[in-house]
């Protein structure tokens, strides 16, 4: 049996490192968003599949941000794993899933140069976050297609 003081310390740790992920993606630390995203990558399938699709979700843009500075295979595999994922997941709930997919798509078409085709993903983001009313997440991709 486990030591219910282990399994809390567990716990607390693991919340710190989702929402440190969360507050630094938004605060605009890329680095540190990384690093608490890997931190939390492992735990995905103990910590529940909604935080896991979150985290990948934050981890997937926030490997955008991290291929500008440093174009590597490893920040492109993020990325492409995230949307891998993400589609999968709106295939269970287009609601909760779609403009965020459609958000990773549209940045990836934007760092591949392809910007006719971002700029319809991004709109396509930004009206599937409005129809779900993901507010912070139409802001988001609003100020990520330069809006």
């Amino acid at each position: 049996m486990e030591n219910p003081t282990t399994t809390n310390i567990a716990n607390i740790s693991e919340a710190a490192a989702f929402h440190k992920s969360i507050q630094s993606f938004w605060l605009g630390h890329a680095e540190r968003c990384h690093h608490y995203t890997e931190k939390m990558l492992p735990l995905k399938n103990e910590t529940g599949w909604l935080k896991g699709v979150i985290v990948l979700f934050y981890h997937g843009l926030n490997s955008f941000k991290l291929l500008k500075k440093s174009n590597t295979n490893r920040n492109r595999k993020i990325s492409k794993n995230a949307i891998t994922v993400l589609e999968a997941a709106a295939e269970h709930s287009k609601w909760n899933y779609q403009n965020k997919v459609q958000l990773l798509e549209a940045e990836l078409l934007s760092f591949e140069g392809r910007k006719q085709q971002a700029q319809n993903s991004y709109t396509a983001a930004i009206e599937a976050s409005r129809a779900s009313k993901f507010i912070h997440e139409q802001g988001l991709a609003c100020e990520l297609a330069a809006f």
